[in-house]
């Protein structure tokens, strides 16, 4: 089972980044993770990945390398807080209410 959330965020010079982290349940157990972070320039509605898997230096790279990869280009992006508050609000979304 996987749950997914998006978190928008709004920079001040007008750029806007998503941040979108999901919340899986398998037999091994819970895992919450970064599924993928993306900015939309000022006045444009395109949402751009921050890493470009096309390119031959990612392409290259093992599956492990390009994980590790994939984590530091989103880093320069947003910081760990921010994904931090994206994965507490799924968290919030998941707990049962009665």
């Amino acid at each position: 089972m996987s749950t997914q959330h998006e978190k928008i965020l709004k920079r001040p010079d007008g750029t806007r980044v998503k941040i979108i982290v999901s919340f899986w349940d398998s037999r091994t157990g819970y895992r919450y993770d970064i599924e993928d972070v993306r900015t939309c320039a000022k006045g444009k509605r395109t949402w751009v990945p921050v890493q470009d898997s096309n390119c031959y230096s990612y392409r290259r790279l093992s599956l492990d390398d390009r994980a590790k990869e994939k984590v530091k280009e989103e880093l320069k992006v947003v910081t760990k807080e921010e994904v931090l508050q994206a994965k507490l609000e799924l968290w919030e979304k998941l707990k049962p209410t009665m």
